[in-house]
């Protein structure tokens, strides 16, 4: 699956569980990248997210409308987005099985997930937008 990438520095560098974020409270952190922190996340009904915390808040406003027009079973579904005191975020499904820089596939299994990842970067390309970081950390299982 196609991740929309973690980069950056949280403003929650340290002690971030119990830290809320608009409707969701933040567990960990799980990713971070140039542009963003991604926090493991709890909605009000228990549901796990990853939440990615932005550095720059006028980038996830294009990112977020394009994200959201994205449907595709190799695509992270995005479920929310919102800005908590000037902190903008987003809000994707949780991929519990980790990225491909952690935990390396299979070799009967490799093939078949960098098949997934072409259809899915097919996909954003027909939709008009070029990942530009693709690497192991933005594949998740």
């Amino acid at each position: 699956m196609i991740g929309l990438g973690p980069r950056g520095q949280s403003p929650w560098r340290a002690g971030v569980a119990g830290k809320v974020l608009g409707d969701y409270v933040l567990e960990a952190v799980i990713g971070r990248g140039r542009g963003s922190t991604v926090h493991l996340a709890r909605s009000a009904d228990g549901a796990r997210f990853a939440l990615k915390a932005a550095r720059r808040p006028k980038d996830f406003r294009a990112e977020f409308a394009l994200a959201r027009s994205l449907r595709h079973p190799h695509v992270v579904d995005v479920q929310d987005h919102g800005d908590d005191g000037g902190q903008a975020f987003l809000v994707m499904e949780h991929c519990a099985g980790g990225d491909l820089a952690r935990r390396a596939p299979d070799p009967t299994d490799a093939g078949a997930l960098f098949l997934q990842a072409a259809e899915a970067l097919a996909h954003l390309h027909a939709a008009g937008w070029v990942h530009r970081d693709v690497k192991p950390a933005n594949l998740l299982l």
